[in-house]
Order: structure tokens, then C-alpha cells, then sequence
């Protein structure tokens, strides 16, 4: 097997499903830290640009937590999340958009066409946890289509967010209640015991140029 998709297959599936299946709460999302100190998570389903956004993040400063996969937790009332794998994957299109240099990049596994290109020490936040101050959900593209063509966050109900963690979370059988039953109660107590959070939907129409648009939508958001 080839190396790359071995420990990508590893890091990036076996493991999160592993320390699902123990108790732990880990999602399919990415997160950065931005200079200014916030931290912040891009959640959304397969395809709907949590990579692109996190990687255009880090090349304007910001600091990758992951770009695929965090682990949740609340801690003295304070959500902290915690990243796996530091590395930036993309497709070729959005690695040429954002001015990524494409020697720095292999193909890990045969299953995708996306490229790979790990992190120099520094760039990411490494084992240390960080408080999460904000969620984006990433719109899908039949929301976009109902919001036109501006960037726009707005404030998520409790029942989106819901969903949105739900439907993330790693798990080791997602037909097994139990399991379900245990990722429910998780995401609630993100909700309710993680002070200062906030939720937000983030709509923004999936063209590279929009991308500064949506940093500076970002930064404003959370302070910056």
C-alpha cells in the first residue's frame, strides 16, 4: 500500500474513528487561529470548501489548527479543540488560485484528487489546545443559491448547529443509537456549556476572488 494513503488512512480515519468510538467528540471540520488571537472552525459537508477557506486563512497569516479533522471538548467551561495532522490539502485548481507553489505538494491516495502538502513546524498549533471562539457553517450551494451573491454571516439557531455537529462527528457506526445517542448529548453540551461561542451561518458564493472578501467578513466577526 502506498505510504501516503496508509497514513492518511490512519491519521486521518482509523484513529478519529477510534477516540470516537471511546468518548470522544471529533468532527470533519478545520479551524485556524488568527493573528489577532480568535479561533475560529469552518463546518460544513464534503466539497463545500473547509480546506480552500482554512488554507486561504494560513497564507494570510493565520495559524492551522487542521484542516480536516478536530477533536471537541469542554473544558471549565470553555470549549477547546485540538487539531491532528498538519497538513494543507487541496485541489489543483484552488492550490493554483491561492498562489500555493505546486512543487510543494504530492498526490497521497489514489482515492482523491486532492494534493498534499505538510506543514513546517510553527505553522501549526501543534498538540496545544485552543479556545474556540466561533463556528461558521458552511452553506450549501442550494443555500447560496437563495442568498445571492454577497458574503453574508448571520447568527445559526440552535437546531442548525445541532445538525451541523451531528452530522460531522466521526463515528465508529453511525447506525448504532447508542453512539448517536452519546454525540447528541456532546454537541449539546458544546452549546450550552461553551462560554462565549458563537454560531454563525457563513454564505459566500465559491469563487477564489470572493476569498479576501470572506477573511475580512471573518476578522470583523470575530474582532479583528
Amino acid at each position: 500500500m502506498n505510504p501516503g494513503l496508509l497514513r492518511h488512512l490512519l491519521l486521518n480515519q482509523v484513529i478519529p474513528r477510534y477516540l470516537a468510538h471511546t468518548g470522544s467528540l471529533l468532527l470533519h471540520a478545520s479551524a485556524v487561529s488568527f493573528p489577532n488571537g480568535s479561533t475560529v472552525a469552518f463546518v460544513g459537508k464534503s466539497g463545500m470548501g473547509k480546506s480552500t477557506l482554512a488554507s486561504y486563512c494560513y497564507s494570510q497569516g493565520a495559524q492551522i489548527i487542521d484542516d480536516d479533522c478536530i477533536l471537541f471538548r469542554v473544558e471549565n467551561s470553555q470549549l477547546k479543540i485540538t487539531g491532528g495532522v498538519p497538513t494543507i490539502r487541496l485541489y489543483s485548481d484552488s492550490l493554483d488560485a491561492l498562489g500555493y507553489n505546486p512543487q510543494d505538494f504530492t498526490h497521497y491516495a489514489d482515492s482523491t484528487e486532492k494534493l498534499q502538502m505538510c506543514l513546517p513546524v510553527g505553522d501549526t498549533s501543534g498538540p496545544d489546545p485552543r479556545v474556540l471562539d466561533s463556528v461558521f457553517l458552511l452553506a450549501s450551494p442550494s443555500e447560496l443559491a437563495s442568498r445571492g451573491e454577497t458574503v453574508h454571516i448571520e447568527l445559526a439557531s440552535g437546531t442548525a448547529a445541532m445538525m451541523s455537529i451531528m452530522g460531522s462527528a466521526f463515528s465508529l457506526d453511525p447506525s448504532d443509537p447508542d453512539s448517536m445517542a452519546r454525540i447528541f448529548s456532546q454537541a449539546a453540551q458544546l452549546l450550552n456549556e461553551g462560554q462565549g461561542l458563537k454560531v454563525n451561518h457563513l454564505y459566500y458564493p465559491r469563487d477564489h476572488a470572493e476569498l479576501p472578501f470572506v477573511l475580512r467578513a471573518l476578522l470583523n466577526n470575530s474582532g479583528g
